[in-house]
């Protein structure tokens, strides 16, 4: 019977990454459709499983003490706090609780891992596992046209690409869309590596490049952009050297990201008004359709003109609010989570999200300094920042998962200091 048993250190573990499945995985994201009536479980299971996390997290006072962890905290509790006011006033009450278990998910995973470190690795196994699922079901569409996810998730069917010339299918797997599992993929591919140099074991190092192929076979511009800035990141800001021919790689490859980042982000606009009869090129830079009406930007540029012009007359936010079809937000929920908290939370709300992300930022170098096996899970958290600009909320358990991580290792690195 021993070998059913299982440590709480583990158990925690597992509760995070189901967590982390229900944000990420689209029979949890899509509970009505797939589940019906019984939705309910699953959203009550999304709003308990962060309480229990963190009761059994013993809480780590230290955090909100003193020094960057602590404003970090203390903008992302006035940011909750504050968001309660237009909620209250225009919103809905109830969409604004759902910000609680989000805080109180990232609190308690923060102390834990803080105290169980060893943990992480456990969990990244998880989520890199959890991908190559995916991954081998893509094999199975692409050489003998099944696919078992496909038998109950639609959208593997309906995520073929059909040029002129050429089809191709998306690799979507577990998640609602293909940038959703291109953004994982990419984040596993650092996992990956993150998990080769800890203990040195090949099949890390094989998956890093089943990873990175996911993620391309996702064919995302915005898992493109969010992959590019991360790569950007360590050649740029990171990777220094004296040598003339290592500064000469270092720069060259910083211009060929930065280009790579103005193709994800600009070559819809291009080639829809210059078609082009490459249908590699399409593939990559994201073109679905030759259609004349086609929207390059999937409404993403007129949701953001609608909430910069929206705001001049309700300066605090509309309030959280269902923003989908079914939602009756006055302006159109911009897919950008700084535009989208902005129509949500105003200006003030605006401003405290903005100063969270910039706090976060500046510890982003000493968490390096303090174990370079870090600049992984910098690349991780810039990935999931750059792909949050275009379509996200910066609320997700991933966004959760990592900046936690960030701040356990910036307070480890600042008591390491001190002795």
């Amino acid at each position: 019977m021993s070998i059913f048993k299982i440590s709480k250190k583990n158990f925690i573990t597992f509760l995070i990454f189901f967590q982390w499945l229900l944000y990420e995985n689209i029979f949890f994201l899509e509970p009505q459709e797939f589940f019906g009536n019984l939705f309910v479980i699953i959203f009550s299971l999304k709003v308990l499983i962060p309480f229990v996390i963190f009761y059994n997290s013993s809480f780590q006072v230290f955090f909100i003490k003193k020094g960057k962890t602590s404003l970090y905290i203390f903008f992302f509790f006035l940011f909750i706090c504050w968001s309660f006011v237009p909620s209250i006033i225009y919103g809905n009450v109830f969409s604004w609780v759902k910000l609680i278990p989000v805080f109180v998910f990232f609190l308690g995973i923060t102390s834990f891992f803080y105290n169980n470190y060893n943990q992480v690795y456990l969990l990244f196994k998880m989520v890199v596992i959890y991908l190559l699922i995916s991954l081998f079901d893509y094999l199975l569409i692409s050489f003998f046209n099944f696919s078992f996810i496909g038998l109950i998730n639609n959208r593997i069917q309906a995520n073929i690409i059909y040029l002129p010339n050429f089809s191709f299918p998306r690799l979507v797997g577990l998640w609602k869309e293909p940038s959703n599992t291109s953004l994982i993929a990419f984040i596993s591919y650092f996992l990956s590596n993150y998990l080769y140099n800890i203990n040195r074991n090949k099949f890390w190092r094989f998956s890093s490049y089943l990873c990175l192929s996911a993620g391309i076979l996702s064919f995302s511009s915005a898992g493109f952009f969010a992959f590019s800035v991360a790569l950007l990141y360590k050649y740029f800001f990171y990777e220094k050297s004296k040598g003339i021919f290592k500064k000469i790689f270092y720069y060259s490859t910083s211009i060929l990201f930065m280009s790579l980042i103005l193709f994800s982000l600009f070559s819809r606009f291009y080639f829809k008004e210059n078609p082009t009869n490459n249908s590699l090129i399409s593939l990559l830079s994201g073109n679905k359709s030759n259609e004349q009406d086609y929207d390059p930007s999937s409404g993403r540029v007129d949701r953001i003109s609608f909430t910069i012009k929206n705001i001049k007359n309700n300066i605090v936010g509309y309030g959280l609010q269902a923003t989908g079809a079914n939602g009756t937000l006055p302006v159109p929920g911009s897919a950008s989570a700084p535009f989208f908290w902005l129509a949500l939370t105003g200006i003030p709300g605006f401003i405290l999200i903005l100063m969270r992300e910039l706090t976060l930022l500046t510890m982003f170098k000493k968490v390096i300094i303090y174990d370079k096996n870090n600049l992984f899970l910098v690349q991780c958290l810039i990935c999931v920042m750059s792909q949050h600009l275009i379509n996200g909320s910066l609320m997700d358990a991933s966004y959760i998962i990592f900046s936690s991580l960030i701040l356990i290792n910036y307070k480890k690195s600042i008591f390491t200091c001190a002795e």
